[in-house]
């Protein structure tokens, strides 16, 4: 008897751990998916970093 309640709880435990990773990882998809869709910001000019001095004259 005691075997099969510990085997109901191993697939209980179980089946909540495995729904808890997918929620973690669709958690995770969605914050990933806010970060790209985000405004893009313009750093680089001509294809390269400016340097500080470029950047304070923009100012």
């Amino acid at each position: 008897m005691s075997r099969f309640i510990a085997d109901l709880v191993r697939e209980r435990t179980h089946a909540s751990t495995e729904a808890d990773a997918a929620a973690e990882r669709q958690r995770r998809l969605d914050a990933l998916q806010r970060v790209f869709d985000a405004p893009k910001l313009q750093i680089s000019e001509n294809g390269r970093m400016p340097n500080s001095d470029e950047r304070n004259a923009r100012r």
